[in-house]
């Protein structure tokens, strides 16, 4: 069902998101979660949601400073505990992975 109004309204933030929450592909996710931020029609709480999504896929591939920076955003935008929690595990992973390079 969400498929099916993913191809009927591809340009609704509401959809977009639970599309990207669906979909099996990980790299299809990340770009929608990016028009998501884009969207001018995407409030804060829907853009904060796309940032902590995105957040969770650069840290699931131990890129933690864009993760890091994606949690950073999020929080800006709407501060809930899953942003606050994530974003401090992505800042001392960030640290710990600087100090062995």
């Amino acid at each position: 069902m969400i498929t099916q109004l993913y191809k009927n309204n591809p340009s609704s933030p509401i959809i977009q998101m639970a599309f990207a929450g669906i979909t099996t592909d990980g790299v299809k996710a990340k770009n929608i979660y990016t028009k998501v931020i884009q969207n001018r029609l995407s409030s804060d709480s829907l853009r904060a949601e796309a940032l902590y999504q995105l957040g969770c896929f650069f840290y699931s591939r131990k890129e933690y400073g864009l993760a890091d920076s994606m949690f950073s955003e999020a929080k800006k935008k709407y501060s809930i505990e899953k942003i606050l929690h994530m974003s401090a595990l992505s800042s001392f992973n960030k640290k710990n992975n600087e100090k062995w390079e």
